[in-house]
């Protein structure tokens, strides 16, 4: 993960570390359980360059689930192990609601900045509820 031709975590753009220790993994497009590994494979070689601080960027990330949250925890713990710090930045949409839903864009926020989506409200009336059929496969 050093220099332009150094090897690189396919599926994750990886900047070349900077002078001060710092690393910023650019990730795109959807996360799942199926390619979350590339996730920890960039970490980890990022931690073993030497890299102090290890940012995830998710602002081009479009979707992840819940193994995905798991493995950015993982990461994070990773990092701590290691006595080196993750963090994740950028996070919108979907992927932001998810951290937030599950509880872990406390452990994984920078210190400054996004604070977690907005609040979601969802107003039903009462009258819709009481008059609504039933889904199938449900009881009435």
């Amino acid at each position: 993960m050093t220099g332009s031709d150094g090897p690189r975590v396919p599926g994750v753009v990886t900047p070349d570390a900077s002078a001060d220790g710092l690393v910023r993994l650019a990730a795109g497009g959807e996360f799942d359980r199926d390619n979350n590994h590339l996730l920890i494979a960039a970490v980890e070689a990022a931690i073993s360059d030497g890299c102090a601080t290890v940012t995830i960027d998710l602002g081009a990330v479009t979707f992840i689930d819940a193994s995905t949250v798991t493995v950015l925890l993982q990461c994070n713990e990773i990092a701590a192990r290691h006595r080196r710090t993750m963090r994740v930045v950028n996070p919108a949409g979907m992927p932001a609601l998810v951290l937030d839903t599950a509880g872990a864009w406390s452990r994984l926020a920078e210190p400054d900045g996004y604070t977690g989506p907005d609040p979601v409200v969802v107003c039903v009336r009462r009258e819709d509820l009481l008059t609504a059929p039933p889904r199938p496969g449900l009881r009435a």
